[in-house]
């Protein structure tokens, strides 16, 4: 990591700010995610079916959403 990131400046964060930084955000921002994805195969943002997908991901806990994008993301 030193090879790419200079060691003093891995001194000022502590192991979670670092985490954070690598890994990104460990909760999963819906409104975010809708508002960066794009609908495709003739489907509308507003189309029930598109609807219901959100709404039942705001149901899921925060691992189910970080499973979620894990699987949708590979």
């Amino acid at each position: 990591l030193t090879d790419i990131v200079p060691a003093a400046l891995l001194a000022l964060c502590d192991w979670r700010d670092l985490e954070r930084r690598v890994c990104g955000d460990a909760t999963v921002d819906v409104d975010l995610l809708r508002r960066h994805t794009e609908c495709g195969a003739g489907l509308s943002a507003t189309a029930p079916c598109v609807e219901w997908f959100w709404e039942v991901l705001r149901e899921f806990s925060p691992e189910q959403r970080r499973r979620f994008v894990r699987f949708v993301w590979a």
